[in-house]
């Protein structure tokens, strides 16, 4: 996945109602500033294009903003789309220089050129959030409104046009490019201390934070949407004993491959593996039944099973135990009782003899007592 474009579309869509504000703004002061030199019919007609486009313009962005970016095509899409949405908007500007373009006065063309140079250098920090979407513009309203200026067929015209395009090449490759370069790095930088703050050290799998943040996210869509949600709480059994014999190098080892051998068997979108203690494992499965998440504990629990580990010559395996705990959460319910019920499925799969799982009746939503713990 496209870590970088998935950030800058999510940024973006953050600030669809700064775009609508800026647009609207520079609308307005570019009408008040020109009207008495133009047609009031035409001025209106521009300005209502503005409002309506970037209404629904805005209304979009918001209807993407709840919606999480999770797979590259949805990345690819909404990237497309607010490219494709930053062309219009530069072709309603570009539009300007046709319909309220001040022909016939030399000081109110100033004032329009004026507030389109205000309006690039405005949209440089949102426009250039998103890779070509800053030199698209600029070029739409280079190829607009120079021809219009040619038009006028002053003594001034040409010095304008050479003033237009020397200041678009400065936007694009001085200050666009130093920008684009100093925000691309800034993003780089927060997904790598993302990924730190969120990532098990040892086995590169999501740490405990990141499961309990994630939960609380799926858990509220589940609510949502009334769809099922699926937890699998894993626990390697006996691994005590395993560390005293073998050594803690050796441990490592098994949970490192475990863990490759469990984010190998989950593998839909929106599905994660995290690990939360030091032997301890949980499988997030939203939109998944309380069947589905039995069948996949089981091929994990074969999977690890099968895995053969070798130690000084002698072979050994690792059995696990789970805990399944499935439910369409009902509006005002807690994740957290999910995660614990979760956990009395798992005591009771070893009270049962473990390498194997249990499925936590969820008829009563009741917090289980504390219970000592079992190697």
């Amino acid at each position: 996945m496209n870590h970088i474009l998935r950030e800058q579309v999510a940024q973006f869509e953050e600030n669809a109602d700064k775009v609508l504000a800026g647009n609207l703004i520079s609308s307005l002061m570019l009408v008040s500033l020109i009207y008495p030199a133009v047609s009031a019919r035409s001025a209106l007609f521009w300005l209502l294009l503005q409002v309506m486009f970037n209404t629904v313009r805005l209304f979009m962005s918001l209807h993407h903003r709840r919606r999480v970016l999770q797979t590259e095509e949805q990345i690819r899409f909404r990237y497309r789309h607010h490219l494709l949405m930053t062309v219009i908007s530069g072709l309603i500007w570009g539009l300007s220089a046709f319909i309220i373009f001040p022909e016939h006065s030399s000081e109110y063309q100033l004032l329009y050129l004026l507030v389109m140079v205000g309006y690039v250098a405005s949209a440089l920090s949102l426009s250039n959030l998103l890779p070509l979407a800053y030199p698209l513009l600029m070029l739409i309203l280079v190829i607009c409104i120079a021809p219009r200026l040619a038009a006028l067929d002053q003594p001034y015209s040409t010095r304008l046009i050479i003033i237009i395009l020397l200041f678009a090449i400065m936007m694009l490759i001085v200050v666009a490019r130093a920008f684009r370069i100093q925000y691309v790095e800034s993003i780089s930088l927060k997904l790598e201390l993302h990924q730190q703050a969120y990532q098990d050290v040892l086995t590169r799998l999501f740490n405990r934070r990141y499961f309990m943040e994630r939960l609380k996210e799926e858990w509220f869509r589940s609510i949502r949407n009334e769809q099922p949600i699926s937890i699998i709480l894993l626990d390697l059994d006996h691994f005590k004993r395993l560390n005293d014999r073998y050594g803690h190098q050796k441990g490592d080892e098994c949970l490192v491959e475990i863990a490759a051998a469990m984010a190998q068997t989950v593998n839909r979108v929106g599905d994660f593996v995290a690990r939360i203690g030091g032997e301890e494992f949980v499988m997030v499965l939203p939109s998944t039944s309380q069947q589905a998440a039995a069948g996949l504990a089981e091929r994990v629990r074969e999977r690890i099973a099968s895995i053969g580990f070798t130690h000084q010559g002698e072979r050994f395996s690792v059995t696990v135990s789970m805990g399944i705990a499935s439910v369409v959460p009902p509006v005002g319910s807690d994740c957290e009782r999910l995660f614990n019920m979760a956990d009395l499925a798992l005591y009771q799969a070893k009270e049962n003899g473990r390498d194997r799982y249990e499925i936590a009746d969820l008829s009563d939503w009741v917090t289980p007592e504390t219970k000592p713990e079992t190697a």
